[in-house]
């Protein structure tokens, strides 16, 4: 089974970026979630940069249920 499309949370530092990187030279198309949007945002423009995939980001903090439920809807559009 071939992945397609992911959500990485923790995107913007440390392994969730790597694995942002990782994902996008694979050319999957990913949401990526972290707290900090300038961290997540020049992420974004960093993996598309090297990798041209598509990636969508979303502001989210994953102990807050509105902010997880908001995450997967953005994801699953």
């Amino acid at each position: 089974m071939k992945i397609k499309s992911g959500i990485i949370i923790g995107a913007s530092k440390g392994i969730g970026k790597e694995l942002s990187q990782a994902f996008a030279q694979n050319k999957i198309n990913l949401t990526l979630a972290a707290r900090s949007k300038n961290k997540l945002k020049n992420t974004e423009k960093e993996i598309y940069l090297t990798t041209k995939t598509n990636i969508q980001t979303v502001i989210t903090d994953i102990a807050n249920y509105n902010d997880v439920k908001i995450l997967i809807k953005k994801h699953l559009h």
